[in-house]
């Protein structure tokens, strides 16, 4: 199980050259039960979770094969503690300032606040009573409001640390390539939205193959990445000009995930072609750093490749960063971890 225990800060980091730390095979070194689990969420201090959605279950790792606590319906074997409630299809994990821990829950549309410490469980934010079409994340920004993305119903909620809601945006799918105010913004099947180090919200606007940010200070909603359109094209250029996967058929088409790292860099799952690309925030390039776009269906990881370009991403899905290390879930049962180069 993979945990890391470098100090951030205490190495140079080149911001551009990724190699691959480690490669888990679900099937081979799956510690809980036979479902493919997550374990790219960190919390605020590093510790890391574990989500599991077609399980139901989430856990915070204590070491190798050790669960610190779990959450959900059933007990999970191997946990220390369990806390009973019903998490049907989570989603998304947060850190609230206090230390207890929000859940997104896909399919009852809700969020569900635990207390790891008091072994305590509530319904926090009730989506079907606000009308949620659905849900996908569920973040904090640096004034710890609570951002939540209904994925297909294309808009966007801002919430106070008491789950009150501050502010909506969206719900007409739209693409708008010029900046726009909040109230006029339009999005298009929102499959990621996460916290950047600026203070702004990162929206993966994926129905519309962009990536957007909302700029808190200035009242307004940018094109960071994307055209509108469909294709694999814009390394070395111009993010804005990129463009990024598409399947015909796919219920879950284009990018689907997004992170972004201490520099503001973002990563983009581009999950229809195979790849993994930066937005490099200094110059506004967008390059890829891991994946073969021939990629090979069914077929796992060698635990031993070292080349990120070789990887092969069937299905890349919610992926994460945490102090230099970029955690990339393949949804064949692969969880990709890699980090940046140390300077020589």
């Amino acid at each position: 199980m993979a945990r890391f225990e470098d100090k951030p800060g205490e190495n140079v980091l080149n911001p551009t050259k990724w190699e691959i730390e480690r490669i888990i095979n679900f099937d081979l070194d799956h510690c809980w039960e036979s479902m493919f689990s997550h374990l790219g969420f960190h919390g605020r201090s590093g510790q890391q979770f574990v989500l599991g959605h077609y399980n139901n279950w989430i856990g915070e790792i204590d070491g190798p094969g050790t669960l610190k606590w779990t959450a959900g319906a059933e007990p999970v074997v191997g946990s220390e503690r369990h806390i009973n409630v019903n998490l049907p299809s989570p989603l998304y994990i947060s850190e609230a300032p206090d230390g207890a821990i929000l859940v997104s829950c896909y399919r009852d549309s809700n969020i569900y606040k635990i207390d790891p410490g008091k072994g305590t469980a509530n319904l926090f934010i009730n989506g079907n009573k606000l009308g949620f079409k659905d849900i996908g994340n569920c973040i904090f920004d640096q004034n710890d409001n609570i951002w939540v993305n209904e994925v297909f119903g294309c808009q966007i909620w801002q919430f106070d640390l008491e789950g009150n809601p501050l502010m909506t945006l969206g719900g007409e799918p739209c693409f708008q390539s010029e900046d726009v105010p909040l109230e006029e913004a339009q999005f298009s099947n929102i499959f990621d939205i996460r916290p950047g180090p600026d203070g702004n919200i990162y929206i993966l606007d994926a129905g519309n193959f962009a990536v957007r940010m909302i700029d808190l200070s200035n009242g307004k909603v940018s094109l960071i990445a994307g055209t509108g359109l469909s294709g694999y094209s814009g390394d070395d250029g111009d993010a804005r000009l990129a463009t990024f996967g598409h399947t015909a058929g796919e219920p879950l088409d284009g990018p689907l995930s997004i992170s972004l790292d201490e520099n503001c860099n973002i990563f983009i799952g581009d999950t229809q072609n195979h790849a993994v690309r930066m937005v490099d925030r200094t110059t506004g390039i967008i390059s890829t750093i891991a994946g073969d776009t021939t990629t090979q269906y069914d077929t796992r990881n060698d635990q031993s490749e070292k080349d990120p370009f070789k990887l092969n991403l069937q299905k890349i899905n919610s992926m994460d960063y945490y102090d230099g290390h970029l955690f990339i879930p393949e949804a064949k049962g692969d969880l990709i971890i890699m980090v940046k180069q140390r300077s020589k």
